[in-house]
C-alpha cells in the first residue's frame, strides 16, 4: 500500500472539493509523462532511434507527444508493437519535429498523435494556411480551446468510441465554429464557478474528440477511456440539448475520470483488479449495474460534481438540478455497501478510505445545513 501521506488517491477527497489547488492534477500529469517515458525509453532495444528523436524534440513539443492519448494506447503493455505500430509512431516524431520545423519537411498522410494536424500530400503550400476543412491532399488542422485539441477528423477516434453510441460520423466542417464556441462557453462559466475545476479540465484532458449518431441525432453524451486517459469523447455536439450547464457537467466528469486513470498509473485503486472487473454494483446515482472498477470512480466523480455545482450560485435551474442528482446517490447510505464483499476488497485500502471519507463529509455538511 502507498504511504497515505504520499498517496495521491488519499488526497482526492480534499482535491473535488475544488478549493485546495492543482497540486493533484499536475502530480497525476507527471505521473502519466514518467509513465510514457519509461515506456518509451523500454523501446531502445527494438529501435534506439525512436528513444534519441524524442529527446531532441523541444520540450513543448515532447509534451505534446508524450501526453497524447493516442500514443499512450500504442505503447500499452499488452500491445504488440510490430512494424505497423513502430512507424505510426516514427510519423508521430516526424510531425513534432515539422512543427517545429518545417523547412525538416515530413511524411504525407501523417497526423500528429494528438490528431490536431495532418501533413496533407506533404507538399508545403506556403500559398494557403492550414485547411479549416479536412482533405486528403492538403494540410489539416483541426479547431482548439486553448491547449485542448477538438478532434474533429483524425482517425484516432475509431476505436474508443463505445458501441452503444451506434453508427458513428464525423461533423461536417460546417459544424466546427459552432462546437468549438459552445465548448469555450461551457469552460468560461466553468471558470466563472471555479478555477479550479476549469484549470484542472485544462490540465487533465488533452483531446476532445467529437462525433455525431445519425441514428438518434438528440441524443447526448460524454465517455473518456483507461485506454487514452486525456481524451473526452462527446456525441452530437451540434444539437441544443447540450446547454452550457450540460456541456460543463460532462467535462468536469471527464476530467476526473482522466486525473484518476493517469494516478492509477503509479497508485492502484485495486488491489484485485481482475476480481474488480467482474464483481458488480448498483449505482445510487444512474441505478445502472458498473462493475467495481467503474462504481469506484463514479464515487470520486460524483463527489466532485456535487461539490463543483455547489459553487455555483447563479441559481440556474439546471445548476441545481445537476447538484441535486449528484446529492441523491449519498443520500442512499455509505457508499461501500453497495458492494459484495468481494467488490470490497478488490479495491485498495487507500481507496476504500478515500470512498469513506468523501461519504462522511456529504453527509457532515447534511448536518449542518439541517442544523443552520
Amino acid at each position: 500500500m502507498t504511504d497515505t501521506a504520499l498517496s495521491e488517491l488519499s488526497k482526492l477527497p480534499d482535491f473535488l472539493t475544488w478549493n485546495s489547488g492543482l497540486n493533484v492534477v499536475r502530480a497525476a500529469c507527471s505521473i502519466h509523462l514518467h509513465w510514457m517515458c519509461s515506456r518509451l525509453g523500454g523501446l531502445s532495444n527494438v529501435d534506439p532511434g525512436i528513444w534519441q528523436d524524442l529527446r531532441e524534440l523541444p520540450k513543448p513539443n515532447q509534451l505534446r507527444i508524450l501526453l497524447s492519448p493516442e500514443l499512450f494506447r500504442l505503447v500499452l503493455p499488452n500491445t504488440r508493437l510490430g512494424d505497423e505500430e513502430l512507424e505510426r509512431l516514427r510519423r508521430f516524431l516526424g510531425m513534432e519535429r515539422y512543427l517545429d520545423d518545417s523547412s525538416k519537411g515530413t511524411l504525407p498522410g501523417s497526423w500528429t498523435a494528438l490528431g490536431d494536424y495532418y501533413s496533407g500530400d506533404g507538399e508545403p503550400r506556403w500559398q494557403d494556411p492550414w485547411a479549416s476543412e479536412y482533405a486528403e491532399c492538403r494540410r489539416f488542422a483541426s479547431p482548439r480551446v486553448g491547449s485542448v485539441v477538438i478532434d474533429t477528423d483524425s482517425p484516432h477516434h475509431e476505436v474508443v468510441l463505445p458501441q452503444e453510441f451506434g453508427k458513428i460520423e464525423r461533423h461536417p466542417a460546417s459544424e466546427h465554429e459552432l462546437i468549438t464556441h459552445r465548448i469555450e462557453e461551457a469552460l468560461e462559466h466553468m471558470r466563472r464557478v471555479s478555477q479550479v475545476a476549469a484549470s484542472t479540465v485544462r490540465e487533465a484532458v488533452q483531446v476532445i474528440t467529437v462525433a455525431k449518431t445519425p441514428d438518434d441525432l438528440e441524443r447526448t453524451g460524454s465517455s473518456s477511456w483507461r485506454c487514452k486517459p486525456g481524451m473526452v469523447g462527446l456525441i452530437n455536439l451540434h444539437n441544443d440539448n447540450w446547454s452550457t450547464a450540460r456541456l460543463c457537467n460532462a467535462l468536469v466528469h471527464e476530467a476526473i475520470h482522466s486525473t484518476i486513470y493517469k494516478i492509477e498509473l503509479e497508485e492502484a485503486l485495486f488491489q484485485d483488479p481482475v476480481t474488480a472487473s467482474k464483481e458488480r454494483a448498483t449505482s445510487p446515482w444512474s441505478g445502472r449495474n458498473l462493475a467495481v472498477t467503474s462504481f469506484a470512480h463514479a464515487c470520486f466523480v460524483w463527489y466532485g460534481l456535487w461539490n463543483f455545482w455547489a459553487q455555483d450560485l447563479s441559481g440556474d435551474a439546471e445548476a441545481i438540478h445537476f447538484r441535486e442528482k449528484a446529492h441523491h446517490g449519498f443520500l442512499c447510505g455509505p457508499l461501500l455497501s453497495h458492494l459484495s464483499p468481494a467488490g470490497h476488497d478488490s479495491i485498495s485500502e487507500n481507496g476504500r478510505q478515500a470512498i469513506i471519507d468523501i461519504y462522511a463529509r456529504v453527509q457532515e455538511a447534511g448536518t449542518i445545513a439541517i442544523a443552520s
